[in-house]
Order: C-alpha cells, then sequence, then structure tokens
C-alpha cells in the first residue's frame, strides 16, 4: 500500500504503473514538473531562512503546525515569548 503518491515508494509505484501511453506521457511531465518545482523551492528555503530569522511574522508562522521545517523544528533550540517578556532560548 502507498501512502505517499509523490514519496519514495510512491514514485516506483508511478514509475513502473502499467499505462497507456498517453497516460504514461502525462504522468511523466507531471513527475518531471513536481521534480523541478522542488528543485525551486530548496534552492530558495535556505537562504530566505537566513533572511527571515529574525522577522516576527515569519518566527510566529513557524508555529503554525504543518508549515516549518520539523526536523530543524524539533532539533534546534527555539525562541519564545511571552506579553511583556524579552525573547529567550528553550
Amino acid at each position: 500500500m502507498v501512502t505517499d503518491l509523490f514519496g519514495v515508494a510512491g514514485r516506483r509505484w508511478l514509475t513502473a504503473a502499467p499505462l497507456d501511453t498517453a497516460y504514461r506521457l502525462r504522468v511523466n511531465a507531471l513527475l518531471r514538473l513536481i521534480d523541478a518545482i522542488h528543485f525551486e523551492i530548496r534552492a530558495v528555503a535556505g537562504p530566505l531562512r537566513v533572511a527571515l530569522a529574525d522577522h516576527p511574522g515569519f518566527t510566529a508562522v513557524q508555529a503554525v503546525p504543518g508549515v516549518g521545517p520539523v526536523s530543524r523544528r524539533s532539533s534546534s533550540p527555539r525562541s519564545v515569548t511571552s506579553p511583556g517578556s524579552p525573547r529567550r532560548r528553550i
């Protein structure tokens, strides 16, 4: 069973799926577009993260579930604030 169609197992399944020629061409084209978009996201994610690290809106949106980089969030210290208190590391 494939749980993530665009993850490793899903991509393998899509590549091996027996499709008629027109559908195979379309699936392959869409997978190439997904790869191109992922490349562009990776190209700007790091520099944007650095440039916006101290921006209050950027740091606030990182607290929204599913938005921020999960592995970085769980393994590195984060800043927290409460009304009237200075920023502190946790």
